[in-house]
Protein backbone atom coordinates (compact mmCIF):
# COMPACT_ATOMS: atom_id res chain seq x y z
CA UNK A 1 0.00 0.00 0.00
CA UNK A 2 2.98 2.29 0.82
CA UNK A 3 4.19 1.89 -2.14
CA UNK A 4 1.23 2.86 -4.40
CA UNK A 5 0.43 5.96 -2.00
CA UNK A 6 3.33 7.05 -3.63
CA UNK A 7 3.06 6.64 -6.75
CA UNK A 8 -0.46 7.24 -6.92
CA UNK A 9 -0.86 10.33 -4.89
CA UNK A 10 2.70 10.56 -3.58
CA UNK A 11 3.27 12.85 -6.85
CA UNK A 12 2.97 15.75 -4.76
CA UNK A 13 6.34 15.88 -3.78
CA UNK A 14 7.20 16.47 -7.10
CA UNK A 15 6.28 20.13 -7.00
CA UNK A 16 8.75 20.04 -4.28
CA UNK A 17 8.04 23.89 -2.54
CA UNK A 18 11.18 25.54 -0.91
CA UNK A 19 10.47 27.34 1.79
CA UNK A 20 12.28 30.81 3.17
CA UNK A 21 11.77 33.36 5.66
CA UNK A 22 9.85 36.37 4.27
CA UNK A 23 9.73 39.45 6.22
CA UNK A 24 5.74 40.23 7.48
CA UNK A 25 5.34 36.37 7.56
CA UNK A 26 7.22 33.52 8.96
CA UNK A 27 7.46 31.10 6.09
CA UNK A 28 5.92 30.83 2.75
CA UNK A 29 6.16 28.38 0.10
CA UNK A 30 8.15 30.16 -2.76
CA UNK A 31 7.02 29.25 -6.42
CA UNK A 32 9.80 26.85 -7.28
CA UNK A 33 9.59 23.79 -9.27
CA UNK A 34 11.63 21.34 -8.57
CA UNK A 35 10.54 18.05 -10.18
CA UNK A 36 12.16 15.05 -10.90
CA UNK A 37 14.40 15.96 -14.02
CA UNK A 38 14.15 19.88 -13.55
CA UNK A 39 15.76 22.60 -11.80
CA UNK A 40 15.41 25.96 -10.85
CA UNK A 41 18.10 28.73 -11.32
CA UNK A 42 18.52 32.02 -10.66
CA UNK A 43 14.92 32.36 -9.96
CA UNK A 44 13.19 31.43 -13.44
CA UNK A 45 10.83 28.72 -13.95
CA UNK A 46 12.29 25.98 -15.83
CA UNK A 47 10.61 25.73 -19.10
CA UNK A 48 12.04 23.30 -20.69
CA UNK A 49 13.11 19.35 -19.43
CA UNK A 50 17.57 19.59 -19.16
CA UNK A 51 17.46 15.63 -19.31
CA UNK A 52 14.45 14.52 -21.03
CA UNK A 53 12.37 16.46 -23.91
CA UNK A 54 8.77 15.73 -25.16
CA UNK A 55 10.83 14.66 -28.62
CA UNK A 56 12.00 12.38 -26.47
CA UNK A 57 9.30 10.42 -24.84
CA UNK A 58 6.45 10.41 -26.72
CA UNK A 59 5.86 7.82 -29.16
CA UNK A 60 9.15 6.03 -28.35
CA UNK A 61 8.25 4.77 -24.85
CA UNK A 62 5.27 4.32 -22.69
CA UNK A 63 5.09 7.26 -20.17
CA UNK A 64 4.16 6.62 -16.45
CA UNK A 65 3.12 8.93 -14.07
CA UNK A 66 6.44 10.53 -13.24
CA UNK A 67 6.89 11.05 -16.63
CA UNK A 68 3.50 12.22 -17.43
CA UNK A 69 4.09 15.35 -14.59
CA UNK A 70 7.77 16.43 -16.41
CA UNK A 71 5.62 16.84 -19.90
CA UNK A 72 3.06 18.58 -18.02
CA UNK A 73 5.33 20.73 -16.13
CA UNK A 74 6.56 21.93 -19.66
CA UNK A 75 3.81 22.85 -21.10
CA UNK A 76 1.30 23.48 -19.08
CA UNK A 77 0.18 27.02 -19.41
CA UNK A 78 -1.61 27.81 -16.21
CA UNK A 79 1.21 26.78 -14.26
CA UNK A 80 3.08 29.33 -16.42
CA UNK A 81 0.38 31.97 -15.79
CA UNK A 82 0.53 31.54 -12.23
CA UNK A 83 4.44 31.82 -12.38
CA UNK A 84 3.90 35.05 -13.92
CA UNK A 85 1.46 36.45 -11.81
CA UNK A 86 3.70 36.11 -8.90
CA UNK A 87 6.60 37.72 -10.44
CA UNK A 88 4.19 40.18 -11.54
CA UNK A 89 3.26 40.53 -7.20
CA UNK A 90 7.24 40.59 -6.91
CA UNK A 91 7.29 43.81 -8.91
CA UNK A 92 5.09 45.67 -7.55
CA UNK A 93 5.89 44.75 -3.88
CA UNK A 94 9.64 45.99 -5.11
CA UNK A 95 7.52 49.09 -6.74
CA UNK A 96 5.93 49.71 -2.82
CA UNK A 97 9.13 49.48 -1.21
CA UNK A 98 10.27 52.38 -3.26
CA UNK A 99 8.39 55.05 -1.78
CA UNK A 100 10.81 54.51 1.43
CA UNK A 101 13.57 55.92 -0.13
CA UNK A 102 14.61 59.20 -1.39
CA UNK A 103 14.42 60.93 -5.11
CA UNK A 104 16.70 62.16 -6.58
CA UNK A 105 17.00 64.87 -9.86
CA UNK A 106 19.22 66.53 -11.60
CA UNK A 107 18.39 69.28 -14.06
CA UNK A 108 20.98 71.69 -16.23
CA UNK A 109 20.04 73.36 -19.36
CA UNK A 110 22.10 74.58 -22.23
CA UNK A 111 20.60 77.90 -24.59
CA UNK A 112 21.68 78.43 -27.64
CA UNK A 113 20.52 82.98 -28.53
CA UNK A 114 20.71 84.04 -32.17
CA UNK A 115 20.15 87.85 -33.35
CA UNK A 116 21.03 91.43 -34.18
CA UNK A 117 22.39 94.24 -32.78
CA UNK A 118 21.89 97.94 -33.94
CA UNK A 119 25.64 99.55 -34.17
CA UNK A 120 26.99 102.49 -35.20
CA UNK A 121 25.44 104.08 -38.27
CA UNK A 122 22.41 102.42 -38.19
CA UNK A 123 23.77 99.17 -39.33
CA UNK A 124 22.60 95.71 -37.65
CA UNK A 125 25.35 92.75 -36.81
CA UNK A 126 24.41 89.50 -35.95
CA UNK A 127 25.45 87.95 -32.63
CA UNK A 128 25.14 84.17 -31.59
CA UNK A 129 25.47 83.36 -27.98
CA UNK A 130 25.99 80.13 -26.33
CA UNK A 131 24.92 79.72 -22.67
CA UNK A 132 25.11 76.19 -20.25
CA UNK A 133 23.38 76.61 -16.22
CA UNK A 134 25.32 74.47 -14.14
CA UNK A 135 23.82 71.19 -13.21
CA UNK A 136 21.21 71.12 -10.26
CA UNK A 137 20.58 68.49 -7.94
CA UNK A 138 17.35 68.15 -6.12
CA UNK A 139 16.76 65.45 -3.07
CA UNK A 140 13.16 64.62 -1.98
CA UNK A 141 12.13 62.81 1.35
CA UNK A 142 9.26 62.21 2.81
CA UNK A 143 10.95 62.24 6.36
CA UNK A 144 7.60 61.36 8.16
CA UNK A 145 4.73 59.80 6.79
CA UNK A 146 2.61 58.61 10.15
CA UNK A 147 3.27 54.85 8.45
CA UNK A 148 1.96 55.48 5.52
CA UNK A 149 4.49 54.48 2.96
CA UNK A 150 5.41 51.23 5.17
CA UNK A 151 1.40 50.18 5.71
CA UNK A 152 1.50 49.93 1.56
CA UNK A 153 4.84 48.10 1.15
CA UNK A 154 3.64 45.77 4.01
CA UNK A 155 0.57 45.34 1.88
CA UNK A 156 2.24 44.62 -1.39
CA UNK A 157 4.30 42.24 1.00
CA UNK A 158 1.33 40.19 1.55
CA UNK A 159 -0.13 40.04 -2.56
CA UNK A 160 3.82 38.58 -2.86
CA UNK A 161 2.87 36.46 -0.52
CA UNK A 162 -0.43 35.23 -1.67
CA UNK A 163 0.51 35.16 -5.55
CA UNK A 164 3.76 32.43 -4.39
CA UNK A 165 0.92 30.78 -2.69
CA UNK A 166 -1.49 30.67 -5.17
CA UNK A 167 1.13 29.10 -7.67
CA UNK A 168 1.97 26.37 -5.28
CA UNK A 169 -2.07 25.65 -5.58
CA UNK A 170 -1.52 25.36 -9.63
CA UNK A 171 1.06 22.84 -9.44
CA UNK A 172 -1.10 20.92 -7.04
CA UNK A 173 -4.03 21.21 -9.31
CA UNK A 174 -2.17 20.34 -12.11
CA UNK A 175 -0.70 17.19 -10.49
CA UNK A 176 -4.13 16.57 -9.76
CA UNK A 177 -5.16 16.69 -12.79
CA UNK A 178 -2.59 14.48 -14.48
CA UNK A 179 -3.47 12.04 -11.86
CA UNK A 180 -7.07 11.57 -12.97
CA UNK A 181 -5.95 12.01 -16.29
CA UNK A 182 -3.55 8.92 -16.02
CA UNK A 183 -5.30 6.57 -13.85
CA UNK A 184 -8.66 7.38 -16.16
CA UNK A 185 -6.82 6.21 -18.94
CA UNK A 186 -5.71 3.26 -17.30
CA UNK A 187 -9.06 2.23 -16.17
CA UNK A 188 -10.09 2.01 -19.83
CA UNK A 189 -7.34 0.00 -20.72
CA UNK A 190 -7.94 -2.28 -17.79
CA UNK A 191 -12.01 -2.39 -19.39
CA UNK A 192 -10.43 -3.11 -22.61
CA UNK A 193 -8.95 -6.23 -21.19
CA UNK A 194 -11.61 -7.67 -19.32
CA UNK A 195 -14.10 -6.97 -22.05
CA UNK A 196 -11.37 -8.82 -23.91
CA UNK A 197 -11.21 -11.90 -21.53
CA UNK A 198 -15.59 -11.57 -21.85
CA UNK A 199 -15.47 -12.35 -25.51
CA UNK A 200 -13.27 -15.14 -25.37
CA UNK A 201 -15.49 -16.62 -22.83
CA UNK A 202 -18.01 -15.64 -25.24
CA UNK A 203 -16.59 -17.18 -28.71
CA UNK A 204 -15.16 -20.43 -26.40
CA UNK A 205 -18.51 -20.94 -25.51
CA UNK A 206 -20.53 -20.36 -28.93
CA UNK A 207 -17.84 -22.73 -30.30
CA UNK A 208 -18.97 -24.88 -28.11
CA UNK A 209 -22.39 -25.02 -28.95
CA UNK A 210 -21.63 -24.62 -32.85
CA UNK A 211 -20.15 -28.12 -32.58
CA UNK A 212 -22.88 -29.66 -30.11
CA UNK A 213 -24.79 -28.38 -33.18
CA UNK A 214 -22.64 -29.85 -36.09
CA UNK A 215 -22.97 -33.68 -34.47
CA UNK A 216 -26.31 -33.33 -33.84
CA UNK A 217 -26.34 -33.22 -30.07
CA UNK A 218 -27.79 -29.47 -29.85
CA UNK A 219 -30.48 -27.21 -30.90
CA UNK A 220 -29.88 -23.62 -33.01
CA UNK A 221 -31.64 -21.89 -30.24
CA UNK A 222 -28.70 -22.35 -27.67
CA UNK A 223 -26.20 -22.12 -30.43
CA UNK A 224 -27.56 -18.71 -31.46
CA UNK A 225 -27.87 -17.68 -27.59
CA UNK A 226 -24.41 -18.17 -27.35
CA UNK A 227 -23.87 -16.09 -30.15
CA UNK A 228 -25.62 -13.27 -29.40
CA UNK A 229 -23.48 -12.98 -26.15
CA UNK A 230 -20.43 -12.97 -28.45
CA UNK A 231 -21.58 -10.37 -30.34
CA UNK A 232 -22.69 -8.69 -27.14
CA UNK A 233 -18.87 -8.81 -25.93
CA UNK A 234 -17.66 -7.97 -29.04
CA UNK A 235 -19.59 -4.74 -28.94
CA UNK A 236 -18.71 -4.11 -25.94
CA UNK A 237 -15.07 -4.34 -26.45
CA UNK A 238 -15.57 -1.71 -29.16
CA UNK A 239 -16.86 0.81 -27.10
CA UNK A 240 -13.99 0.02 -24.39
CA UNK A 241 -11.56 0.24 -27.11
CA UNK A 242 -13.34 3.98 -28.17
CA UNK A 243 -13.13 4.76 -24.78
CA UNK A 244 -9.68 4.41 -24.41
CA UNK A 245 -8.95 6.59 -26.94
CA UNK A 246 -11.05 8.97 -26.03
CA UNK A 247 -9.21 9.14 -22.70
CA UNK A 248 -6.11 9.20 -24.26
CA UNK A 249 -6.63 12.37 -25.96
CA UNK A 250 -8.10 14.05 -22.89
CA UNK A 251 -5.06 12.87 -20.80
CA UNK A 252 -2.78 14.56 -23.77
CA UNK A 253 -4.70 17.84 -23.36
CA UNK A 254 -4.30 17.81 -19.88
CA UNK A 255 -0.68 17.28 -20.27
CA UNK A 256 -0.39 19.93 -23.10
CA UNK A 257 1.04 18.10 -25.61
CA UNK A 258 -0.41 17.53 -28.99
CA UNK A 259 -2.76 13.82 -29.24
CA UNK A 260 -1.04 10.95 -31.62
CA UNK A 261 -0.87 7.31 -31.89
CA UNK A 262 2.16 7.30 -30.27
CA UNK A 263 1.46 8.54 -26.92
CA UNK A 264 1.03 5.20 -24.77
CA UNK A 265 1.53 5.07 -20.84
CA UNK A 266 2.09 2.13 -18.78
CA UNK A 267 -0.90 1.47 -16.89
CA UNK A 268 -1.37 1.57 -13.04
CA UNK A 269 -1.54 -1.80 -10.78
CA UNK A 270 -2.91 -1.68 -7.20
CA UNK A 271 -0.80 -3.93 -5.25
CA UNK A 272 -2.17 -6.94 -3.79
CA UNK A 273 -2.43 -6.16 -0.34
CA UNK A 274 -4.49 -2.52 0.59
CA UNK A 275 -4.65 -0.82 3.88
CA UNK A 276 -7.09 1.40 5.15
CA UNK A 277 -6.40 4.92 5.50
CA UNK A 278 -5.89 5.55 9.56
CA UNK A 279 -5.76 9.20 10.73
CA UNK A 280 -8.18 11.28 12.63
CA UNK A 281 -10.39 13.29 10.22
CA UNK A 282 -10.07 16.12 12.61
CA UNK A 283 -6.82 16.39 12.47
CA UNK A 284 -6.46 15.99 9.22
CA UNK A 285 -8.88 19.10 8.72
CA UNK A 286 -6.85 21.44 10.64
CA UNK A 287 -3.88 20.74 9.14
CA UNK A 288 -5.34 21.25 6.00
CA UNK A 289 -6.93 24.85 7.41
CA UNK A 290 -3.00 25.72 8.36
CA UNK A 291 -1.26 24.62 5.36
CA UNK A 292 -3.35 24.38 2.26
CA UNK A 293 -1.90 26.61 -0.42
CA UNK A 294 -5.19 28.53 -1.39
CA UNK A 295 -6.30 28.90 1.75
CA UNK A 296 -3.17 30.56 3.01
CA UNK A 297 -3.36 32.92 -0.32
CA UNK A 298 -6.62 33.79 1.39
CA UNK A 299 -5.38 34.89 4.35
CA UNK A 300 -2.44 36.83 3.15
CA UNK A 301 -4.75 38.79 0.55
CA UNK A 302 -6.88 39.37 4.27
CA UNK A 303 -3.56 40.61 5.88
CA UNK A 304 -3.07 42.50 2.68
CA UNK A 305 -6.61 44.32 2.62
CA UNK A 306 -5.89 45.26 6.42
CA UNK A 307 -2.33 46.94 5.61
CA UNK A 308 -4.11 48.32 2.52
CA UNK A 309 -7.29 50.09 5.17
CA UNK A 310 -4.38 51.20 7.29
CA UNK A 311 -2.43 52.76 5.02
CA UNK A 312 -5.46 55.53 3.37
CA UNK A 313 -5.92 56.20 7.10
CA UNK A 314 -2.46 57.01 7.69
CA UNK A 315 -2.40 59.01 4.57
CA UNK A 316 -4.95 61.39 6.09
CA UNK A 317 -2.75 62.63 8.64
CA UNK A 318 0.21 65.36 7.68
CA UNK A 319 3.32 64.43 5.95
CA UNK A 320 7.31 66.24 6.41
CA UNK A 321 9.03 66.30 3.70
CA UNK A 322 12.82 67.46 2.92
CA UNK A 323 14.06 69.14 -0.49
CA UNK A 324 17.79 69.63 -0.24
CA UNK A 325 19.10 71.18 -3.60
CA UNK A 326 22.07 72.72 -5.06
CA UNK A 327 24.16 73.97 -8.22
CA UNK A 328 27.52 72.18 -8.63
CA UNK A 329 30.13 74.16 -10.04
CA UNK A 330 30.64 78.23 -9.35
CA UNK A 331 28.17 80.66 -10.90
CA UNK A 332 29.66 84.35 -11.79
CA UNK A 333 28.28 87.09 -12.01
CA UNK A 334 28.95 91.30 -11.78
CA UNK A 335 30.76 91.17 -7.86
CA UNK A 336 32.16 88.01 -8.44
CA UNK A 337 31.22 84.50 -8.26
CA UNK A 338 28.81 82.07 -5.78
CA UNK A 339 27.60 78.76 -4.74
CA UNK A 340 24.29 77.71 -3.99
CA UNK A 341 22.78 75.27 -2.09
CA UNK A 342 19.37 74.87 0.54
CA UNK A 343 17.44 72.42 2.07
CA UNK A 344 13.95 72.99 2.90
CA UNK A 345 11.46 71.52 5.22
CA UNK A 346 8.33 71.67 4.81
CA UNK A 347 4.38 69.78 5.65
CA UNK A 348 1.74 69.35 3.68
CA UNK A 349 -1.50 68.25 5.13
CA UNK A 350 -4.95 67.69 2.34
CA UNK A 351 -7.68 69.27 4.09
CA UNK A 352 -10.09 68.96 2.25
CA UNK A 353 -10.61 66.53 -1.25
CA UNK A 354 -14.39 66.44 -1.18
CA UNK A 355 -14.18 63.68 1.04
CA UNK A 356 -12.40 61.26 -1.81
CA UNK A 357 -10.52 59.90 0.88
CA UNK A 358 -13.53 58.79 2.88
CA UNK A 359 -14.76 57.22 0.24
CA UNK A 360 -11.73 55.55 -0.38
CA UNK A 361 -11.55 54.32 3.20
CA UNK A 362 -15.14 52.96 2.70
CA UNK A 363 -14.75 51.39 -0.39
CA UNK A 364 -11.06 49.40 1.11
CA UNK A 365 -13.03 48.44 4.43
CA UNK A 366 -15.82 46.71 2.65
CA UNK A 367 -13.26 44.85 0.28
CA UNK A 368 -11.44 43.52 3.78
CA UNK A 369 -14.87 42.14 4.98
CA UNK A 370 -15.69 40.50 1.45
CA UNK A 371 -11.89 39.22 1.49
CA UNK A 372 -12.85 37.81 5.11
CA UNK A 373 -16.41 36.09 4.12
CA UNK A 374 -14.68 34.63 0.79
CA UNK A 375 -11.92 33.22 3.54
CA UNK A 376 -14.77 31.47 5.87
CA UNK A 377 -16.61 30.18 2.79
CA UNK A 378 -13.14 28.76 1.59
CA UNK A 379 -12.62 27.24 5.22
CA UNK A 380 -15.89 25.94 5.18
CA UNK A 381 -15.66 24.45 1.88
CA UNK A 382 -12.17 22.75 2.36
CA UNK A 383 -13.35 20.99 5.44
CA UNK A 384 -16.62 19.59 3.27
CA UNK A 385 -14.04 18.33 0.92
CA UNK A 386 -12.08 16.49 3.30
CA UNK A 387 -14.93 14.81 5.34
CA UNK A 388 -16.59 13.83 1.91
CA UNK A 389 -13.40 12.58 -0.07
CA UNK A 390 -12.04 11.04 3.56
CA UNK A 391 -15.11 8.53 3.85
CA UNK A 392 -15.43 8.10 0.25
CA UNK A 393 -11.81 6.63 -0.08
CA UNK A 394 -12.68 3.92 3.07
CA UNK A 395 -15.83 3.58 0.68
CA UNK A 396 -13.60 2.95 -2.14
CA UNK A 397 -11.39 0.85 -0.26
CA UNK A 398 -14.17 -1.73 1.01
CA UNK A 399 -15.51 -2.01 -2.79
CA UNK A 400 -12.51 -3.07 -4.12
CA UNK A 401 -12.06 -5.87 -1.68
CA UNK A 402 -15.67 -6.66 -2.16
CA UNK A 403 -15.09 -6.73 -6.19
CA UNK A 404 -12.27 -8.93 -5.87
CA UNK A 405 -14.25 -11.44 -3.93
CA UNK A 406 -16.60 -11.46 -6.37
CA UNK A 407 -14.08 -11.55 -9.29
CA UNK A 408 -13.14 -14.73 -7.88
CA UNK A 409 -16.25 -16.34 -6.44
CA UNK A 410 -17.83 -15.32 -10.35
CA UNK A 411 -15.03 -16.72 -12.22
CA UNK A 412 -15.03 -20.04 -10.03
CA UNK A 413 -19.22 -20.51 -10.51
CA UNK A 414 -18.64 -19.90 -14.42
CA UNK A 415 -15.67 -22.58 -14.66
CA UNK A 416 -18.05 -24.56 -12.56
CA UNK A 417 -20.70 -24.33 -14.76
CA UNK A 418 -19.04 -24.35 -17.95
CA UNK A 419 -17.93 -28.12 -16.52
CA UNK A 420 -21.33 -29.05 -15.81
CA UNK A 421 -23.19 -28.02 -18.77
CA UNK A 422 -20.39 -29.28 -21.19
CA UNK A 423 -21.23 -32.75 -18.66
CA UNK A 424 -24.97 -32.08 -19.83
CA UNK A 425 -25.60 -31.65 -16.04
CA UNK A 426 -27.12 -28.05 -16.32
CA UNK A 427 -28.56 -25.85 -18.72
CA UNK A 428 -27.22 -23.37 -21.19
CA UNK A 429 -29.07 -20.21 -19.68
CA UNK A 430 -27.34 -21.20 -16.33
CA UNK A 431 -23.90 -21.13 -17.74
CA UNK A 432 -25.07 -18.00 -19.42
CA UNK A 433 -26.05 -15.99 -16.25
CA UNK A 434 -22.55 -17.19 -15.05
CA UNK A 435 -20.93 -15.97 -17.33
CA UNK A 436 -22.52 -12.65 -17.18
CA UNK A 437 -22.50 -12.37 -13.96
CA UNK A 438 -18.45 -12.83 -14.59
CA UNK A 439 -18.49 -9.94 -16.93
CA UNK A 440 -20.36 -7.91 -14.72
CA UNK A 441 -17.66 -8.52 -11.95
CA UNK A 442 -14.71 -8.04 -14.35
CA UNK A 443 -16.00 -4.80 -14.89
CA UNK A 444 -17.36 -3.69 -11.66
CA UNK A 445 -13.36 -4.77 -10.37
CA UNK A 446 -11.68 -1.76 -12.64
CA UNK A 447 -14.20 0.51 -11.63
CA UNK A 448 -13.70 -0.09 -8.03
CA UNK A 449 -9.83 0.01 -8.51
CA UNK A 450 -10.15 3.51 -10.59
CA UNK A 451 -12.21 4.76 -7.76
CA UNK A 452 -9.96 3.56 -5.32
CA UNK A 453 -7.33 5.54 -6.57
CA UNK A 454 -8.63 8.58 -7.71
CA UNK A 455 -10.22 8.71 -4.72
CA UNK A 456 -6.92 8.55 -2.75
CA UNK A 457 -5.39 11.23 -5.01
CA UNK A 458 -8.72 13.22 -4.46
CA UNK A 459 -7.93 13.07 -0.72
CA UNK A 460 -4.73 14.37 -1.02
CA UNK A 461 -5.55 17.08 -3.28
CA UNK A 462 -8.05 18.30 -1.02
CA UNK A 463 -5.74 18.02 2.00
CA UNK A 464 -3.18 20.23 -0.14
CA UNK A 465 -0.45 18.22 1.46
CA UNK A 466 3.23 17.85 -0.06
CA UNK A 467 3.96 14.73 1.34
CA UNK A 468 2.05 12.13 1.11
CA UNK A 469 -0.55 10.48 3.68
CA UNK A 470 0.76 8.15 6.50
CA UNK A 471 -0.67 4.42 5.83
Amino acid sequence: MKFFAYASMGILLLGGCRSIAVPGFQKFHRADIACAGTSHRNGEMPLRLPHRTVDDVIGKIDLDLTMLMEVAFQNNSEVRRAWLLAQAAAAQKSLAKSSLFPTVNMAFSLRRDQGKNAVADGELAQFHQTSLTNPALQLNYAVFTFGANLANAQAAQENLSAANFQYNRSLQDLLFAVQRGYFSMSSAMATMDASGENLRDATETMKFEEERLRVGLGDRQTFLQAKASMLQAQCALEMARADVEARRAALAATVGVRISDGFHISPSKLPLQLEALEGDIQKMISAAINTRPDLLASYMRVKAMQCGERALRRDRLPKVITTLDGKLGETRHGHGTSRAMGIFFGLSWDLFDGFAHSYRIMEQRAQKQAAIEALRSAELRVMEEIWSQYHAFHGAYHRVLAAREWVNSAAESFRAMEMSHRSGLSHFIDLLNAQNVLAAARQNLVAAECDFSIALATLAHATGSMEPLKQ
